[in-house]
């Protein structure tokens, strides 16, 4: 079996962007087929990749069967020095990592694991895991996390250092160095300099039925955009989940058309990368941990507040504390309410 220097576990472009920066010629990475081909477009990566499904919690649930039998019955193990786990409580990443062999164990951040951690301090679980699922786990004796840190890591490579280590008093963590030098495709952003860009980081609420009615979040970012438009000159920018389709906006689209939807797959802090060193940039959205991706923004602001759910109240609740770590993030006014 082959020992690799460094093996890393990547399920989200930041963490495969994250990955790359810290790579060798003698490390491996895992990851899905579909992000490594859009992420990694034109990079020169000098890691080997081995390509997996690692299915989310509201993956359906066939792929997740479909998944666990494979990496328990075909997924060949793996030894390195090094490991790199972006999660503790990841249900598939844990059953991974039961597959490698490993002297030490890191973990690397998916985004912004102060705001995962903060949330796990302040809410509830919102995320009903399959009970079928973590039956069939705890049958192949994966232990599952609490959260993304319960596990034995030795160092912690993060994105915001302050912000974790005064969220979690951890005394091993490191910076991540900056993707910003592996940018995949200049040119993208035409803007003059002396315009100020907003960028809306949208979020599947109405698919997670966490809205009053179908499309509130559409029409919140409506009213919020028709309002800013009336007061100031800016270009607009839509950056999608992975899991909303252009579709479901298109009636927003037509009646805004210049707007702008940008490639979902394009992860938001090569495009901050990119936009900050030029415009003035804001970023507006609900409840995503994308709106702290970067702490080089103008603003920060949350529609999250203007829907009177139960979850969502919880997630403005629990975004609150941030305001400590962000001194640009604030709450939506209440005069944009379609509640």
């Amino acid at each position: 079996m082959r020992i690799y220097d460094k093996i890393f576990i990547a399920y989200s472009p930041i963490q495969l962007l994250s990955a790359v920066t810290l790579c060798t010629a003698d490390s491996l990475v895992i990851t899905p087929r579909p992000i490594a081909s859009k992420t990694l477009y034109n990079v020169n990566c000098l890691a080997s990749f081995r390509y997996i499904s690692i299915p989310s919690f509201s993956s359906p649930f066939h792929r997740k069967v479909y998944s666990l039998l494979y990496i328990l019955s075909l997924f060949p193990r793996h030894s390195c020095v090094t490991l790199y786990s972006p999660s503790a409580s990841h249900y598939f990443v844990q059953l991974l990592v039961s597959r490698l062999a490993f002297k030490h164990l890191y973990f690397i951040d998916e985004g912004n694991i102060s705001l995962s951690m903060i949330r796990h301090s302040h809410l509830p679980d919102i995320h009903n895991s399959s009970i079928f699922v973590r039956a069939l786990m705890a049958l192949a004796g994966v232990r599952i996390g609490k959260d993304p840190l319960d596990d034995k890591f030795s160092a912690y490579y993060v994105h915001h250092l302050s912000a974790f280590v005064k969220c979690t008093g951890v005394n091993t963590a490191y910076q991540l160095p900056s993707c910003s030098n592996i940018i995949l495709r200049r040119s993208m952003f035409n803007i003059p300099t002396s315009k100020s860009v907003v960028i809306v980081v949208t979020s599947p609420l109405t698919e997670n039925n966490w809205v009053n009615f179908p499309g509130q979040e559409i029409d919140l970012i409506d009213k919020y955009i028709r309002a800013l438009q009336e007061r100031h000159d800016v270009s607009i920018y839509l950056k999608l989940h992975y899991r909303e389709t252009v579709q479901k906006y298109s009636r927003f689209l037509s009646d805004n058309p210049s707007v702008v939807v940008l490639d979902s797959e394009y992860p938001l802090q090569l495009i901050l990368a990119e936009l900050s060193s030029l415009n003035a940039v804001s970023l507006v959205g609900f409840h995503s941990s994308a709106l702290f991706c970067s702490e080089d923004v103008s603003s920060i602001v949350s529609l999250s507040n203007l829907i009177n759910t139960p979850t969502c109240s919880l997630l403005a609740k629990g975004l609150e504390p941030f305001m400590d770590y962000f001194p640009q993030f604030s709450f939506a006014t209440s005069k944009l309410s379609t509640s």
